[in-house]
């Protein structure tokens, strides 16, 4: 026997077993397997062997790994449905107060529509007690007004006219018209011959007086005046004539010939000749350096210029401004005096704007606020003492 038989003849020695003395003296039976399919079937077992191993490794890793999968799962499906039950706790605790504002709703609208109702019976009681005072108060003052006597019309009739006298004064400074108002008022109040308005009518006659001598200012009358010369600025010549008339000086000289003699005639003759050379060379005085004569375009802006002046005149005599009154019109007569012609007709214009501008458009002018509180002190006592105006100065005043 080789080497290579015996690693194959001692496996089958030891997993051979023992035969017992019944076997050993069985005969040996025909049909027993020849001995080389023996390490074929022990080769076959034993890989069938490992391959069961190997079988039950696989199948326990795969149910370790569908038990650790399936543990996975359930502890998710844990964690869900605990995420479920507080959203369904949660669900039911907003139900709950839900269900608890459901229930107290109709009892907190109850409380606001019965808050509300109460208020709004308030503030209707109030609106008909204020209803009612007012009622009240116009029955008094009809009752009031039924027993008003001539005096007490007399007296509110000259204190309207006081009052309109006054508003004249303040804001249309019509010293005329004011002055006409009040010496009415002080006629209606001495045709009463009460004592207690004497303190009144003195008041009134200082006013009066002081009326009487205010100045009155004719305020039309300058502004029609001031459009009147704007209407003769166009007419104004800007370069004055150089020759004086013809024939006037012919018509002396044959006269003064005819009177005298030779010496006449030598005087009249020089005379003449002074006169010509003096149409041709005028002096005249000018603080400023003499300018050149215009042209039309020049002298038409001149002109609106000047205009522009007597137009900011007339807006400060409306306006009653004094100051910007008077610099307009000096202006304007010194814008004449430096570019226009010196003639008749500009002279009268430039003395009409000088005479115009001394004159003050806003004089100072008395008011009549005295006689006019005094006299509503009196009628104010009159009403005092009368039964039916008692209580009425004390409600106006609540109201």
């Amino acid at each position: 026997m080789t080497d290579n038989d015996k690693p194959d003849a001692q496996p089958d020695t030891e997993d051979k077993p023992a035969e017992t003395p019944a076997e050993a003296s069985r005969p040996a039976s025909p049909s027993a397997a020849p001995k080389g399919e023996k390490p074929r079937r022990r080769r076959v077992l034993h890989w069938g062997r490992w391959l069961f191993a190997v079988f039950w490794v696989g199948l326990t890793l795969a149910a370790g790994y569908g038990v650790w999968w399936v543990w996975q799962d359930l502890n998710e499906q844990r964690a869900t449905v605990a995420d479920l039950r507080e959203t369904i706790a949660e669900q039911g605790e907003t139900l709950e107060r839900q269900d608890r504002e459901l229930r107290q709703a109709p009892e907190q609208l109850k409380r606001e529509f019965s808050t509300e109702l109460d208020q709004a019976r308030r503030g209707q009681s109030e609106l008909l007690s204020s209803l009612e005072q007012r009622m009240n108060r116009v029955d008094r003052r009809l009752s009031a007004i039924a027993s008003t006597n001539r005096e007490d019309w007399k007296l509110a009739e000259a204190e309207y006219l006081l009052r309109l006298a006054n508003q004249r004064l303040v804001l249309e400074r019509d010293s005329v018209n004011a002055l006409a108002l009040a010496e009415t008022a002080d006629a209606i109040l001495r045709d009463l011959g009460d004592s207690d308005l004497l303190p009144v009518r003195r008041a009134l006659a200082s006013d009066i007086e002081a009326l009487k001598l205010a100045d009155q200012v004719d305020r039309e009358g300058i502004y029609l005046r001031l459009l009147a010369l704007g209407e003769q600025l166009p007419t104004l010549p800007i370069v004055e004539p150089m020759r004086a008339p013809e024939g006037e000086g012919t018509v002396n000289d044959a006269q003064g010939e005819q009177a005298g003699g030779v010496w006449n005639t030598i005087k009249g003759s020089f005379q003449r000749m002074m006169e010509r050379l003096s149409s041709h060379i005028r002096i005249r005085q000018h603080d400023k350096p003499i300018e050149a004569l215009a042209d039309p375009r020049e002298q038409y802006l001149l002109r609106q210029q000047l205009q522009l002046m007597l137009e900011q005149a007339q807006a400060a005599l409306l306006r009653e401004q004094s100051q910007l009154y008077q610099n307009s019109l000096n202006r304007a007569a010194d814008w004449i005096e430096a570019h226009f012609a010196l003639n008749p007709q500009t002279e009268t214009v430039m003395a009409r704007l000088r005479e115009l501008a001394e004159i003050d458009i806003a004089p100072e002018l008395p008011d009549l606020d005295d006689a006019l509180n005094l006299l509503e002190t009196h009628i104010e006592r009159q009403h005092r003492l009368s039964p039916g105006f008692q209580d009425a100065p004390a409600e106006e005043a609540e109201s």
